[in-house]
């Protein structure tokens, strides 16, 4: 669950949402990919304005991963 600042009384609550914050840019970057996997079939071979989408999920997993380091070695 996400809890608003306002309501996160301790830390747990905000490691729990950052957590949920993470799980659901995960899930969307992967939803991303199948529209734009969607996109290229629809549009067959021609060329498109597509981003590298493997090198920009890489860099949002990176950070991901360091942020929940981080939030390890503050435990």
């Amino acid at each position: 669950m996400i809890r608003p600042l306002e309501y996160c009384e301790n830390t747990a609550h905000i490691a729990s949402s950052i957590d949920t914050i993470d799980a659901r840019i995960m899930e969307l970057l992967h939803l991303r990919e199948q529209y734009l996997a969607q996109k290229q079939r629809i549009l067959g071979e021609e060329e498109t304005d597509l981003v590298n989408l493997p090198e920009v999920n890489e860099e949002i997993q990176q950070l991901v991963q360091t942020n929940h380091s981080l939030q390890n070695e503050q435990k």
